[in-house]
């Protein structure tokens, strides 16, 4: 019986490019990971907002089959 190998996930910022993307990808994380430790009330706000946003929108699609 053949044995299955199971693979691991792999993360990459930036899959492809140059060196530029992969420096925006940082420095954008890195803004959001300090904008998380400074205000994590108001990280956690606008998260919220926004996945209530997104769950209002799709509700008013009304989408019927």
């Amino acid at each position: 019986m053949a044995r299955t190998k199971t693979a691991m996930p792999k993360v990459r910022l930036a899959k492809s490019g140059g060196g530029r993307r992969k420096l925006i990808t940082l420095l954008v994380l890195g803004a959001v990971v300090f904008w998380v430790i400074k205000d994590p009330v108001g990280a956690a706000d606008f998260v919220s907002t926004v996945w209530n946003g997104f769950g209002e929108f799709f509700s008013n699609l009304n989408i019927t089959r």
